[in-house]
Parts: C-alpha cells; structure tokens; sequence
C-alpha cells in the first residue's frame, strides 16, 4: 500500500471518529442555542417570603419510587404533608431555600439534547423509565395561590469543585452548568420544631423507672413484674430511699435522662387514630378493636385496666406539676422516608430478626443505604398537683415563756413579759407572710403547669414518635445504671515498712 492509500484511509477514520464524537458528546450545541445564556430562570420570581410551599422529588433506589418531601403553609400553620402533616418550623427554613434559588442565572449551556439528560443526572425523578442513579431532585416553590414560581431539575456536579451543577427545566431539553449554593433539605428533622418536650432540665425533681417487658401469647399480654425505682431531688442532691451508706446516684446518668428529654432527636412520627388521638388528649372517644390494635402494632398495649407499653415507662415530673410519661414500644428497622413517615411493620421487622438465619449469609447492595434500628415512643403528659414540688419551709417560731421571779422584781418581770409578747407575736406575722407568699408562689406554679400540661397533652396527642437506638439507650435505663458505688476516700500516703536488717540509705552501712 503506497502512502496516498494510507493517508487516505487515516483521514477517512478521523471523519468517522469526529461525527460519533459530535453525536455523542453532551456538550454539542449550536451557535443558535445560546440566546437565553446569561438570562434569569425565573425572572419574575423576586421576593423569597413569596414562597409559602416547597416540594423536593428524589428518586428511592431502595424503594425504586419517587421520594417526596413537601412543606406548606396552610390553615394558619407550616405543615408537611408529606409527613401526615406535622407541624413544621419552616418559615425562616424555606426562606433560606427560596433565597438559594433566587436570582440564578442561565451560565453555561451544556447541551440541549435530550439524550445527554442521564449522564448529566437531570432525568426527572417523577417521570417513569431511566436509571434510577441518573434521576436528579426536583425542586418546585409556589406561592400562595399555587402558582410555581421556580421549578428545577438539579443534577450532578458540573465541576471538581462541587460550585456548578448540571440542571434543567422541567419540559425542557436543554441542560445548563450552573453556579449556585443550594440551601436545601429535606431532612425531617431540619424542618420541625427541636424543643419538642419543651422541659427545663433543671425544673425536674423527681424520676421514677417504671421497668418491665410485656409478651403478647397469641391473644394474651404477658407483662412481667413491674421494677419501680423512684429518684428524689433535695437541693442539690439526687435521693433514692434503697441507696446504700456505700452507695450513691450518678448524677451523669440522671443529667443524659434530663438532657436526652430536652433534645430528643426525633426521626419519624406516625400518626394516631383520630379516636386514639382524643382520648389521648383528654376528650371522650369511642375505642375501636382497629384502634386498640392500631396502637398494639406500635407496641402499646390499651386494656380496661391500663395502658401498657413494650418496655415500660420513665416519668418524670417537674416542680411545676407537669408530668411526663415516656413510654417505650416497638422495635422499627428502616430507611428515609420509611423512617420518617411510614411503610415499615414494627412486628414484622421483629418476626424477621428471630426468624434470621445467623449462619445464612444475605447478598447485599453495598450501596444501598444500610437500616437503621429505631423504636416508636409515646410522650404523655398531664398535670398532677401532688406533683408540684412543695416550698420549702420553716418552722413556725416558739412560743414565749413566762420568766422565774427570782431575783427580778414583779414590775421587771411583767416588763420582760410584755417584751417577749411582743417579739413573738412580730416573728408570727412574719411566719404568716412568709407562708402566704410561699403559698402563692406555689398556687402560681401549679396553675403554670395546669396550663403547660395542657399545651403538651395537645402537642403529643396526634403522635408516635420514631427515636433512635442512642436516644432510647440513654432513657432505658435500670437502677444499677442509676446507683453506683461510692469511691473510697484516699488516705494519706504512708512511706514503705523500713526493713529493719537493710539500713542502707539511713545513715547506716552495710556490713
């Protein structure tokens, strides 16, 4: 083959090789394409606080559906539908989101063919068919009419520096490469009021472990002795009527129970029966079996006689007389939204963990997410006047006593009398003062705590709540968590027992 042949046929495949790569690349556009570049996503989209719902679309390749996360304002309220509407804290939380999606602009066209969606990652998660990996978020704010006033698909990063990322316009084909800071998500925790318990750790006085375990035998419970500690504060000082003179409370053990309450770190609600619901908040309900066993697939257990839980109950209360009954129910294993909002079975999930074979081996997706091991809770409260931490007070002064006669004179002695009298009927009227104004303080808490007990008992009636397994470790405790031994006070050091046939080192020497 002479050299003209060769060039020829190099020259050919450098054609070839050059119109894959144009029908190929996700970069190919054309000079026509690049009119809206530079230009505003959403010009009339101007006032953040505008934005009173927000919607984020992810695809769930665990579940291979869509994941939906929304939060709105509706009936007065910030709300998240897609977590049975549970209240949210979201105004300031969707501000920062709007403001992030605010003012972007159209940077760089990165192509405007619709095959380049997937490697791009901007497939639309809500439409069917594509590789779930490829599916990017989809992110949608409305104002209050329901009118969008930014739709977009974000995708995967469009640099190193993880600054750009590839998004797209939902209907649309083209792709841009766009710099922005995204302030989003969609993690229900970020979205809901924190000081869920609204406790004062420092108001709780008394704590009682309420220790027992209940077994359903097909359609009979089967609660095992009950193991009541109960812990006292007086001053600075934890009590507890069993401790021992070698024993004593662990204040740190007490401080996580305290603190744990005040933080709790929720995970995921259900919601309650509406029946449920209303006897848990007071108000007169008719019970249904589907009620009742509602409650029992939580792990709580409603009879005539009382309420029982999975694993017991710590209560607490608070100088204010509010009591709180955290109860403990059923082991939950799962994963984001199954977490959140629902789709497990606490008895299933249980049924399958005795069931394991341990010397199975299971082929597992190394990335998909791995389950995390929670437990539903029931927050109860009411309020109790016993419960109210009684004023500390005083002994009432003594009375007075007559003088001997000796060797005073009748008129001193009436004199000193008289003196006596006085002085004590003074010490009595500031006795009575103290005491009404100890006793209104106290009326004043009480009536403090009735309201607040109220507040809490509509704040957690509509609810069950997922908590994780540190959260759960930290309130379940026992009394040999609580009670520990005291250590020995050192001594002062005594120097080693002199040998009395080595007296080198002393003034001596060896012989």
């Amino acid at each position: 083959m002479n050299d003209f042949a060769k060039t020829g046929i190099a020259a050919s495949a450098a054609v070839v090789l050059a119109s894959l790569a144009a029908l190929t690349a996700p970069g190919a556009v054309k000079s026509t394409d690049f009119g809206e570049q530079g230009q505003l996503f959403f010009p009339e989209f101007k006032d953040p606080l505008a934005a009173t719902s927000l919607q984020v679309v992810e695809f769930d390749v665990v579940t291979a559906a869509p994941s939906v996360f929304k939060v709105e304002f509706k009936g007065g309220k910030w709300k998240i539908p897609s977590h049975h509407d549970y209240p949210a804290d979201g105004k300031d939380q969707l501000a920062k989101t709007a403001t992030s999606l605010l003012g972007i602009r159209k940077d760089k066209l990165q192509s405007n063919r619709k095959e380049d969606h997937a490697a791009c990652g901007v497939l639309d998660p809500e439409e069917a068919g594509g590789d779930g990996k490829n599916k990017g978020r989809r992110v949608t704010l409305r104002d209050a009419a329901g009118a969008a006033l930014a739709d977009l698909i974000i995708g995967k990063k469009a640099d190193d520096e993880g600054k750009k990322y590839f998004v797209r316009v939902p209907g649309q084909s083209r792709i841009y490469a766009v710099k922005m800071e995204v302030d989003l998500s969609t993690k229900f925790g970020d979205w809901i009021e924190t000081d869920l318990s609204k406790i004062e750790p420092s108001t709780v006085w008394r704590i009682t472990l309420d220790n027992y375990s209940v077994v359903q035998n097909g359609p009979f419970l089967e609660p095992t002795e009950p193991k009541i500690d109960t812990f006292e504060k007086s001053g600075d000082e934890w009590k507890n009527e069993g401790v021992t003179a070698t024993e004593e409370v662990d204040v740190k053990v007490i401080g996580d129970i305290t603190g744990t309450i005040d933080d709790l770190k929720i995970l995921g609600v259900r919601r309650k029966t509406p029946a449920m619901a209303a006897a848990f908040r007071g108000e007169g309900s008719k019970i249904t079996n589907a009620d009742v066993q509602d409650l029992a697939d939580k792990g709580f257990f409603y009879t005539r006689e009382d309420l029982f839980s999975k694993e017991g109950n710590l209560i607490i209360e608070c100088e204010d007389g509010v009591v709180y009954e955290i109860r403990f129910g059923a082991v939950f294993t799962g994963t984001g939204i199954e977490m959140e909002a629902g789709g497990g079975d606490a008895k299933k999930d249980e049924k399958k963990d005795e069931n394991k074979d341990e010397n199975k081996d299971e082929k597992k997706d190394e990335k998909a997410p791995i389950a995390s091991e929670a437990r539903y809770l029931l927050i109860v409260a009411h309020f109790n006047k016993k419960s109210v931490k009684p004023e500390k007070m005083e002994d009432p002064p003594k009375s007075w006593k007559r003088i001997s006669s000796r060797p005073w004179t009748a008129w001193r002695i009436e004199q000193e009398a008289e003196e006596r009298r006085k002085e004590y009927d003074r010490a009595l009227a500031e006795y009575a003062k103290t005491l009404a104004e100890s006793s209104k303080r106290f009326n004043e808490r009480a009536t403090a705590g009735e309201k607040r007990a109220k507040q809490l008992a509509d704040r957690f009636g509509d609810w069950y709540y997922v908590v994780g397994a540190e959260s759960f470790a930290k309130l379940h405790v026992k009394r040999n968590d609580v009670v520990k031994s005291k250590k020995e006070p050192e001594g002062p050091k005594m120097p080693p027992e002199e040998d009395p046939e080595n007296h080198e080192g002393h003034g001596h020497e060896k012989k």
